[in-house]
This record gives C-alpha cells, sequence and structure tokens, in this order.
C-alpha cells in the first residue's frame, strides 16, 4: 500500500499541476487533522486491550469493550464531518461554493467512519483483511483521481472519492460484522472507562505531530501560495511514508508484545522491540541516503521541472526521520 502511495505522489500532482495539487492537499490535510482529533486515542486501545481479551477467549468482555469503542467512533466520526464543513465555510478560498463544501463533509465522515470500521482488523486478528483494504483504497484513490480530475476538476474528484469512500465503508462495515456482532446495543461505557487515560495519553501524542505537520499545508494553502503548499505537501508525504511504515510496524507489534508483557516474558518483549528499531532506522538509512543521492532526477523525470524544490526540503525531513526512530 505504501508503494502505492509513493507512485500516487508522483503521478496525481503531475496530473493536476502545483496549483490544483496546491488546493487538493489542503483538503486532505484538514480531513487529517479533524479525523486524528476524532480519534481520541481510541485505535491504540483497541490494540493494547482489546487484542488480548480476544486472544484470550474473553469474547463477552471482548465485545463490550469493541461495541463501545465503535459506538464513540461513530459519534466521532459525524462530528469529524460537521467540523470539516464549518472549516470550509471559515475558509472560502479552499472551497468556495457550498455543495462543494457538504461533498468534502460528507467524504470526510465516509472516510472517518471507514477507518473506525478496519482499525478493529488488526485486533481481531485478521491483518490480510486489513492489508487489502488498504491496498484497495491505495489503488482506487489514485484511479478516481487520475480519472476524474481531466473530467470534472476538483469537484469530479471531491465527488468521485466521496462515492468512493461511501463504497468502502459499507464493505468495510459488512467485514467487521462477520468477525464480530459489534453494534450500538453493546454499548458498556464502564468497560471503557478504566482505559480513557491510556486512549489520551495516545491522542495526544499523535494529534500533536498531525497537527503541526498537516497545519502547515493549510496554512501556506490559504495564506501564501497553492504552489507552495503544493511543494511543503509532497515533502510531507515522503516524510510521511517513512513515518507510516514505522507507526504500522509498532501497532502491529503492539498485541504481541502486550500479550508477551501479560505473560511476563521479558526476555522475548525486549528482543522483539529491540528487533523492530533496528530494521526501522536500518530502512530510515537507506532512504535517506537514496533520495539524497537519486531524488533530484526523479522528481525531474517524474513529475518535471516545476517540483524541483520538493528535493532539498525532502532531504533535510527523511534525515529528521532518523532521530524520530531514535
Amino acid at each position: 500500500a505504501q508503494v502505492v502511495l509513493v507512485v500516487s505522489a508522483f503521478i496525481i500532482p503531475r496530473v493536476m499541476g502545483a496549483q490544483s495539487y496546491g488546493q487538493y492537499a489542503a483538503w486532505l490535510a484538514m480531513i487529517a487533522i479533524l479525523r486524528s482529533a476524532s480519534t481520541l486515542g481510541l485505535p491504540m486501545v483497541e490494540v493494547r486491550f482489546l487484542a488480548p481479551l480476544w486472544r484470550l477467549g474473553q469474547r463477552v468482555a471482548a465485545l463490550r469493550l469493541g461495541s463501545t469503542i465503535w459506538t464513540v467512533k461513530l459519534v466521532l466520526a459525524v462530528v469529524g464531518g460537521g467540523a470539516v464543513m464549518i472549516w470550509l465555510e471559515l475558509t472560502p478560498r479552499l472551497a468556495g461554493e457550498l455543495d462543494l463544501v457538504l461533498v468534502l463533509g460528507l467524504l470526510a465522515l465516509l472516510n472517518y467512519a471507514h477507518e473506525a470500521a478496519i482499525s478493529f482488523y488488526l485486533p481481531f486478528g485478521h491483518v490480510g483483511t486489513l492489508a487489502g483494504f488498504l491496498l484497495a483504497r491505495a489503488l482506487l484513490t489514485l484511479v478516481v483521481v487520475v480519472a476524474c480530475f481531466p473530467v470534472g476538476g476538483l469537484w469530479g474528484v471531491a465527488t468521485g472519492l466521496t462515492a468512493l469512500y461511501g463504497g468502502l465503508f459499507a464493505l468495510s462495515w459488512v467485514f467487521l460484522r462477520r468477525m464480530a456482532p459489534l453494534g450500538l446495543r453493546g454499548f458498556h461505557w464502564p468497560s471503557l472507562r478504566p482505559h480513557a487515560a491510556f486512549s489520551l495519553a495516545a491522542w495526544v501524542g499523535t494529534l500533536a505531530w498531525m497537527v503541526q505537520a498537516q497545519f502547515s499545508i493549510y496554512a501556506v494553502a490559504n495564506w501564501v501560495t497553492r504552489e507552495e503548499a503544493a511543494y511543503l505537501g509532497l515533502t510531507l508525504q515522503f516524510y510521511g511514508f517513512l513515518q507510516l511504515i514505522f507507526l504500522t510496524a509498532r501497532r502491529a507489534l503492539t498485541p504481541v508484545l502486550s500479550e508477551l508483557h501479560t505473560a511476563g516474558q521479558s526476555e522475548r518483549l525486549r528482543y522483539w522491540g529491540e528487533l523492530m528499531m533496528r530494521y526501522t532506522v536500518a530502512a530510515s538509512c537507506v532512504s535517506a541516503l537514496a533520495w539524497a543521492l537519486v531524488g533530484d532526477e526523479v522528481i525531474r523525470i517524474l513529475l518535471t521541472d516545476a517540483f524541483l524544490p520538493v528535493h532539498r526540503s525532502a532531504t533535510i525531513i527523511l534525515v529528521c526521520v532518523l532521530f524520530y526512530c531514535g
């Protein structure tokens, strides 16, 4: 999925051009900020506390906690979609028409709801299904953008992506129901209350980075120029690819580490943690060096000379990944 996203980072800007891509990146930044704000750290509660319950066969407790998290996440998805519309109404330079504001708000809501559903696949042990959705989403997003922009411009892209996420949410909900019978009737607040502090602590850390990175794209697009926002958006995408790989690897191992911790197997716990860090730092070093050497030629060939300012800033960002991983 990350490979597809990297390819998309070269194809989509080339198709749209710097100005349209800058506005598109600003939309995605707003949606990403509010998606992170609306999770409240609940995905980390899933892998830290829900996964062990499910694996140890404590089905009643797992379904209570899962249904409570699912209910809260759906409510937050609706709130997040409304917040996107309000935000766009306050920044007419990035949206303009009311119809487009409504479409982007619906796109955000469906995006949040889809993420809320597929995040359960990991604690329930359906990693293959999760990988399939991530890959399909990346591929279909690329197809929709490339197909819709020449025909309908940014309006066509927003409409196409809204339809795409509507289908993805419906399909992801069907798969989730097959894994576990989660539902609003299973809401049980006392099952989530003991994990509230952990959830908020995880949320604050994620939200801090997301606001710092994504808000800058929105700010540049709205207050400076959309071209500069396009350059910044691409730079942060390259950084985000590596960081997301690291976070995904860490999150995928969290159920394993939690189980080892619960079982008191401290030696194995230390082994897996150290192994994860070694591979992450090694991959980051190779990526940063390769980009510094050939990144300008890659941009010139795949994005044209108009996007060359991205090379230097992306090199600096990729080097910073090493410090983040450390």
